[in-house]
């Protein structure tokens, strides 16, 4: 598989690009609101606590050639 490190991440950086992708989705909103999280920063945070305790290195990376590195 090749990946193309592209950099390193923050926590509050990857946290906030989920956030890009899920906080305006409206399938999520009955999902936090059913937990009984008033929204969906609070929700993830909570779901979330145990990965971001953690002492991870994150980092963005290309895929240089996706249709051929994904399905390997």
């Amino acid at each position: 598989m090749e990946l193309k490190f592209v950099k390193s991440l923050t926590p509050d950086d990857v946290f906030g690009n989920w956030r890009k992708m899920e906080e305006n989705v409206e399938h999520w909103k009955p999902f936090w609101e059913a937990k009984g999280h008033k929204s969906w920063e609070e929700w993830r945070k909570k779901t979330h606590a145990p990965l971001f305790a953690q002492k991870l290195k994150w980092g963005l990376y290309e895929i240089p050639e996706p249709l051929l590195t994904i399905p390997e």
